[in-house]
């Protein structure tokens, strides 16, 4: 070989050398983005698992909530219609009832007054027809006699 063909193979090994380690280098850079795509598919999949546990925890808490929010109603009405407030009530209907039945009593009462009123008027006036007396009172535009 003479002196230019030893260059130029020197610079070929060297070059070669560098290339092998460049090569080397980008392996090792390769094999670590391997890695590290890995963890982020890895990490991606537990971020989807925590979702999925914190939406179906969300959708219990809300599903609870509302069925907290019912019950309370439910025990609300049912505190507020307790026995005692119940009987209240019924006895309050009951004295109602009662006070519209007396009134009604008192109104018959008052129609058979009326009516046994006007009886004993027209029985005066019959008496008055008579000639039997005079009270010399006007009922209905007539005088009584005595």
């Amino acid at each position: 070989m003479s002196k230019g063909d030893e260059e130029l193979a020197k610079e070929a090994l060297t070059r070669r050398k560098s290339y092998q380690e460049n090569a080397d280098s980008m392996l090792v850079n390769l094999e670590g983005q391997k890695a590290a795509v890995e963890k982020l598919i890895a990490n991606t999949r537990f971020l989807e698992t925590k979702m999925t546990e914190a939406k179906s925890k969300k959708d219990t808490l809300k599903a609870r909530s509302i069925s907290a929010k019912t019950n309370k109603q439910v025990q609300d009405l049912v505190s507020g219609v307790s026995t005692s407030s119940a009987l209240s009530a019924f006895e309050k209907m009951e004295e109602k009832v009662m006070s519209m039945e007396a009134e009604t009593d008192a109104i018959g009462m008052l129609n058979a007054g009326t009516n046994e009123l006007e009886d004993k008027f027209k029985a005066l006036e019959a008496r008055d027809h008579s000639g039997a007396w005079h009270l010399g009172v006007g009922v209905k535009g007539r005088k009584f006699r005595v």
